[in-house]
């Protein structure tokens, strides 16, 4: 996948989502699209989808993401590999005038083979993840999680 054609169809297929779509980063090893969309009343949202016939279908969404989400950009969307191979998404943002270090910021990680979505939240240096980050089979999400925060916070992630 790749070709301007595909693209389009990727686009079309997804034509009822909520905003502008901001940024598209493709699977390197399936078909899977990831898709970033902006709408002034409810933000970022993500949204993973996979090809159908006749196009394509999303088979995971965030949902709108919170204010922790609100100041981010397109570039934040980022595809990459766990240790296994198993390619996720992630993307991080921050609360409005409260960005960088001891800021509120904010990630998301989803892996499609891996079935669900690991969420984080970083106020003032206090980290809280969503449940069952703590077993053994989630230990990559978390570090994914982390990295993200990290680069966010530095900056690394809004284009800084």
């Amino acid at each position: 996948m790749g070709s301007l054609p595909q693209f389009r169809e990727l686009a079309m297929s997804l034509q009822d989502l909520p905003g502008r779509i901001q940024a598209i980063q493709l699977f390197r090893k399936s078909a899977f699209a990831a898709v970033a969309t902006w709408e002034e009343k409810t933000g970022w949202q993500v949204l993973v989808a996979a090809p159908r016939p006749g196009g394509f279908q999303s088979v995971w969404t965030s949902g709108p993401l919170d204010e922790t989400f609100h100041v981010s950009a397109p570039q934040n969307l980022r595809v990459f590999s766990f240790g296994d191979g198993t390619q996720a998404v992630e993307f991080a943002g921050c609360a409005a005038h409260n960005c960088g270090t001891g800021g509120v910021l904010g990630a998301v990680v989803y892996a499609p083979s891996k079935g669900g979505a690991c969420f984080a939240k970083s106020v003032l240096g206090k980290v809280t993840y969503s449940p069952d980050l703590e077993s053994p089979q989630n230990r990559e999400c978390k570090a994914a999680l982390d990295h993200a925060l990290r680069a966010e916070e530095l900056g690394a992630g809004i284009g800084g």
